[in-house]
């Protein structure tokens, strides 16, 4: 008897399901890295937000006349930060998780979302805490800013 050359039926199905489970396999690898790559890509972003937000702050401090600090969460400075001889009230806060910042009272801005901040120091120095936390991964970042000596 000839016999036909060519896949059984059976031999095509379990093709098809072992390329099937490997395809699954392979996509789960990838995904998983496009991920991680996300995850890193904004714990970096959120780094580099708070570097920013800390060396304005930490010019506004050196700049100030007068600081005070309220809370853990609230500090206000009182300095020339557009350098046109007027002094602004500039402070800093937490509300809920968002961190917080107004000039004279007005022009409320977010500039950073869920975060928690702390604030400590006295009249001539002020050490400042991030922490932000999503998805197990948290970003901490501390500094502290010495005031210039005022001209009395």
């Amino acid at each position: 008897m000839k016999r036909n050359s060519g896949f059984t039926l059976i031999e095509l199905v379990i093709t098809m399901v072992i390329t099937g489970i490997l395809a699954g396999l392979f996509v789960n690898f990838f995904s998983l890295g496009a991920d991680t790559f996300n995850l890193v890509s904004n714990s970096q972003d959120t780094n580099q937000n708070f570097r920013i937000i800390l060396e304005r702050m930490g010019q506004e401090v050196r700049e100030a006349v007068k600081m005070s600090i309220n809370s853990g969460t609230d500090i206000n400075i009182l300095a020339d930060i557009d350098e046109d001889g007027v002094y602004e009230d500039v402070r800093y806060f937490l509300s809920g998780v968002d961190l917080h910042k107004t000039i004279d009272g007005s022009g409320d801005s977010v500039l950073l979302e869920n975060v928690k901040v702390d604030f400590s120091g006295d009249t001539s120095r002020v050490t400042v805490y991030f922490y932000t936390s999503s998805n197990d991964v948290t970003s901490q970042i501390q500094t502290s800013f010495l005031r210039r000596p005022s001209l009395s």
